[in-house]
């Protein structure tokens, strides 16, 4: 079973300052702009977003230690949504098993 690209990195040129000399990155959520990972001295800087709602700031890393963190919050964003789906299954709903009304012959 695939992963669900719920996070994704974009390169991001037009964000770069002519001082730059390495790529900036967008963090898309669900193919809307969250953060911005930039080169910082010693790596790049940014934060990633989680399941939770909360942003997940890692140290200075090489982008392909974010990309393997990116992985890890994926395979969890699909696992929340799976364990969500879930409970809305179980759950029934309040039309699901109507009543009769009195009114209907």
């Amino acid at each position: 079973m695939a992963t669900q690209k719920f996070i994704e990195l974009r390169e991001a040129p037009g964000r770069m300052s002519l001082a730059e000399s390495n790529m900036r990155y967008e963090v898309l959520l669900n193919g809307k702009h969250f953060d911005e990972l930039y080169f910082n001295i010693r790596g790049y800087v940014g934060a990633l977003p989680t399941p939770e709602g909360k942003r997940l700031v890692l140290p200075e890393s090489s982008i392909t230690k974010f990309r393997g963190e990116i992985a890890k919050l994926n395979r969890e964003f699909s696992a929340a949504e799976a364990k969500a789906g879930h409970a809305q299954v179980a759950t029934p709903s309040a039309h699901s098993n109507p009543r009769p009304s009195p009114f209907q012959n």
